[in-house]
């Protein structure tokens, strides 16, 4: 269990939201956007702790939760009567899971002081469940809270996007991405390359090192040939972006104190004897317009056949 003031980062966006809860001026629906990886649905859960919180306390003139009451543990445990948090299915929000919002937002808070909803990857809300979603934000019942997550934003219906208060969330640091990465026991040189500042994406479980999840990554992209959802997607072409500017380093530079990796092996068993310079600047870039496309609600099918292409002409230079 934890509390707000505990979360690493995000402080500006902590003053903005419990000054508002203390004035008793927090607004009914929030937007939370940023980078994947950053903290934001771990942010939300605590904030909705704060607000039903039984017995608040204050901490550098501002409230948190006591993280003791049987609500903050309940909350904690995702088992709060006055709590829904709701995740994609197969890579879809579904205008029926918009529907049982709708529904449990209807009753009066059972424990809480409010109802609480949280959204994540609210971007893929498909066209019937926007709509749909659009009337509960248009006349919110007083005692809820509804917290959107997203890293794609500008995904969203313009209609959504307006009818909620804004919070925008950057990166971490590279202090306060090794605090995260510490308290999660993730071992390795692991605030750097393109994770730097989005300890999340390398957090898939306790204990592992960023050689293991990026080799996982790898091998998950090799032999399944297609990504579940988008969140799977981000986190496979990461993986490709660290390997390809791993193979980089080695080929300009025999200096392995900049590499994020810990074994001797390179993950995946390439090398960058068989390839030139260009062509792995070549495929970053190709990796990274990917990346941006998956924010624009690119087809899952269609990238992930053209990261296969792009895997077979990598390992065909290889094998050459």
């Amino acid at each position: 269990m934890s509390l707000i003031g505990d979360v690493i980062g995000h402080d500006k966006q902590k003053r903005i939201l419990l000054s508002a809860l203390k004035r008793g001026r927090e607004a009914t629906s929030y937007l939370f956007s940023g980078e994947s990886g950053i903290g934001k649905t771990t942010f939300a859960l605590e904030y909705a702790k704060v607000v039903n919180c039984l017995q608040r306390v204050q901490r550098d003139g501002l409230p948190d939760a006591c993280d003791s009451c049987a609500s903050c543990r309940k909350i904690s445990r995702l088992n709060h009567p006055d709590l829904k948090v709701v995740e994609p299915e197969t890579d879809v929000i579904k205008i029926e899971q918009i529907r049982e919002v709708t529904e449990f937002l209807s009753f009066s808070p059972f424990e809480g002081k409010k109802k609480v909803v949280i959204i994540k990857n609210a971007e893929l809300m498909n066209q019937p469940s926007s709509n749909a979603f659009l009337k509960t934000l248009e006349e919110p019942p007083d005692d809820s809270l509804i917290l959107l997550v997203t890293s794609s934003e500008e995904v969203l219906l313009e209609t959504i996007r307006s009818r909620c208060f804004r919070i925008r969330f950057s990166p971490l640091n590279s202090r306060q991405t090794e605090e995260v990465l510490r308290r999660h026991a993730v071992k390795g040189k692991s605030s750097k390359g393109v994770f730097s500042g989005r300890p999340g994406l390398i957090i898939s479980e306790e204990g592992s090192s960023l050689d293991d999840v990026v080799e996982g990554l790898l091998r998950k992209a090799q032999t399944e040939r297609k990504w579940k959802n988008r969140s799977e997607a981000e986190l496979g072409l990461q993986a490709l972006m660290i390997l390809l500017r791993e193979l980089l380093i080695r080929k300009v530079s025999d200096n392995r104190d900049i590499s994020i990796f810990r074994k001797g092996s390179f993950p995946g068993g390439w090398d960058s004897e068989t390839l030139t310079e260009n062509f792995i600047i070549e495929m970053y870039g190709k990796m990274n317009e990917l990346r941006l496309s998956l924010r624009q609600n690119i087809n899952l099918s269609l990238l992930s056949n053209y990261v296969n292409l792009c895997l077979e002409e990598i390992n065909g230079r290889h094998s050459n």
